[in-house]
């Protein structure tokens, strides 16, 4: 839980308050990340309930999809160079493999026609 809260304290170094001013404290423009932290912790310590496990997964998931959603959008962007992906190799397969790890030529042309 530490762990957690300190990521969430990290992101919010990051972002500003939405509406923040000298007036007005404004507010956290990623909810669902603090909402995470409460799903975590309300399975708390007691005995394991795999269903309440599973609930839990779905909504953290769930959540977890609106925040990336938010800061992907936030963070200036383009189509990756450089990879980590071992799903990407069988992709890549298609238009060749590099043990650079980078795009194959031409794909990064073919996924962002702006590139």
């Amino acid at each position: 839980m530490y762990a957690l809260a300190t990521v969430i304290d990290e992101v919010r170094g990051v972002f500003s308050n939405i509406g923040e001013s000298e007036v007005m404290i404004g507010f956290f423009p990623l909810d669902s990340l603090k909402a995470i932290y409460d799903v975590t912790a309300s399975l708390g310590f007691e005995k394991f309930d795999s269903r309440k496990f599973e609930a839990a997964r779905g909504e953290i998931v769930s959540l977890w999809k609106k925040v990336r959603e938010a800061v992907v959008r936030e963070l200036p962007r383009s189509t990756p160079e450089y990879h980590d992906s071992a799903r990407f190799d069988s992709f890549a397969g298609w238009y060749g493999k590099s043990s650079r790890r980078t795009l194959p030529l031409g794909l990064k042309e073919r996924i962002d026609p702006n590139a």
